[in-house]
């Protein structure tokens, strides 16, 4: 079985930065309320980073948490299918899945109840390691994910199956957002 784990290190410039972003931020507002002839006020001091609390490593993907509007797992893994197809737009084909495919792989993800990927773990594939690979990155990139209604979560995480249909080309669809396979 392979593994890909989300690590939750993260690096000292992302402290930095979100740290000194909110000033930067206020800065800017403020400029764009002054009248022409008022100087523009001061911007506040930046706070030292702290080291015991760091930012988010996966930038590609990071956005603001947002909370999970389904209420089943079969919805919320749509809301999850959803944003990794959305993150990994140039990978995803359009239409119904060609017959044969290329290669499917099953995974099993698990999010915590944040939103945060715990894991993802290859369950089956048919050995085309790039494609398995690029399975796993899909579902690490999407990450962090909306935060999981309490009570769809086990034990702090909520864990599901989803399915990568691949065709030919090395694009894919997840099943849970495919269309009927062509005959």
């Amino acid at each position: 079985m392979r593994t890909l784990r989300e690590s939750h290190t993260h690096g000292f410039a992302g402290v930095m930065l979100r740290r000194a972003g909110l000033p930067i931020l206020a800065v800017m507002l403020s400029s764009c309320a002054s009248r022409p002839n008022e100087p523009a006020a001061p911007a506040p001091a930046p706070e030292p980073p702290a080291v015991s609390a760091p930012a988010p490593a996966s930038a590609p993907a990071a956005r603001a948490a947002s909370a999970s509007v389904a209420r089943t797992l079969d919805g919320y893994k749509r809301e999850v299918a959803q944003r990794i197809h959305e993150v990994s737009s140039e990978r995803v084909f359009a239409g119904a899945p060609p017959n044969p495919l290329r290669s499917i792989v099953v995974v099993n993800i698990a999010i915590d109840g944040r939103g945060g990927l715990i894991d993802a773990r290859v369950m089956r594939d048919n050995g085309d390691t790039e494609l398995t690979r690029a399975a796993l990155e899909s579902a690490r990139r999407a990450a962090p994910y909306a935060a999981p209604a309490s009570a769809l979560a086990r034990r702090g995480r909520v864990e599901f199956f989803e399915t990568w249909l691949f065709s030919d080309d090395g694009r894919f669809q997840l099943r849970t957002l495919a269309e009927a396979q062509q005959q």
